[in-house]
Order: structure tokens, then sequence, then C-alpha cells
């Protein structure tokens, strides 16, 4: 190909128009930074979590409704289960861990300064259980990971447990407003 002054430039072929091209774009459309997220976690020492409410659903189970309010000047987020277990006075677990009912689907939940978040609790009673499964016994609370924490919190309320890690006696939904 003849050029400039008579001389032969040679064309870049394909992958040189690709970098003039980049390069075009790069200086007429400059990148955008990447969203910032919507908000921190809520961690357990800036929440507090209690029992909003109770209700008989009969055939042996009752349902809390746990409240998680935000107690920081920041918002924060909350995404997915609560991790919740029984304790004893001696804060050991008793029985197994709280199963997941998937009744509501897992969204994000931003909670304003002094705003709360919810899920609900529900306990079956450890006496529609195999005695040797279940091995009834009384609780002295309950411990409380927020979704994807790595510390807990406690609520104290007594009620009705297995002491042993065989049935689910307690389930616990999604996080939601």
């Amino acid at each position: 190909m003849m050029g400039f002054g008579g001389r032969f430039v040679r064309w870049p072929g394909w992958r040189g128009a690709a970098g003039v091209v980049i390069l075009m774009g790069a200086l007429f459309f400059p990148a955008r930074a990447a969203p910032a997220p919507l908000a921190a976690a809520c961690a357990v020492d800036t929440t507090v979590v209690w029992l909003k409410a109770q209700q008989d659903a009969g055939a042996g189970s009752s349902w809390y409704t746990v409240a998680i309010t935000n107690l920081s000047g920041r918002r924060c987020s909350l995404r997915g289960y609560p991790g919740v277990s029984a304790i004893d006075l001696a804060r050991r677990q008793l029985g197994a861990p709280a199963s997941r009912n998937p009744r509501d689907p897992i969204r994000t939940i931003l909670v304003a300064p002094g705003g709360s978040a919810q899920f609900l609790l529900q306990l079956h009673d450890p006496g529609f259980y195999p005695k040797a499964s279940c091995d009834p016994a009384t609780a002295a609370g309950l411990r409380i990971y927020l979704p994807n924490a790595a510390s807990a919190t406690v609520v104290p309320v007594p009620f009705g447990a297995c002491s042993r890690r065989g049935p689910a006696f307690l389930h616990v939904t999604t996080v939601t407003r």
C-alpha cells in the first residue's frame, strides 16, 4: 500500500484496527466505577434481635416473629436465612439447629437506622416426637446468627425443646421486611 511521501505503509490488519477502536472507545467512553455496595451486612454488635410476636398455629406448633432492629447510624443489609438453635442455661445447644422453610424467596433487605427486618420461627412441641429420639427438655433461649454472620446473639425465652439432635423441631424462614 502506498503511503505518505512515496513510502509503503503496512496496514495493521484486524488486530491493529481492534486496538484503535478500543483506544478510541476508552477516550470517548471512559469506564465507570463499579457500583458501590448497597449497604454493609448487618452485624450482631449494631443490631438487637427480639421476639416481636407469638402466634399459636395449633397442631403442636407455635410461630414467633423475630425482629432484627438496626441500632447503627447507617443502613445495613440482610440476605438469606438466620442460623437458629435452642440453648440451655449454660448456652449449650439443645437438639438440631433450625431447618429452613422455603416459603419466602431470598431477597436482600436494606434496614435503615432504627428500622427492622424480620423472619418467622416455627417451634414444634417436643411432645409430638418419640421420647427416645427427642428427649424433651426446657430451653433457656435461642442462639441466633444473622444471615452470613460468624457471631451470634442470645434471645432469652423458655420453651419446650428436644435435647437430642434427632428431629428438627425448629424451622426458620428467610429474612423479610
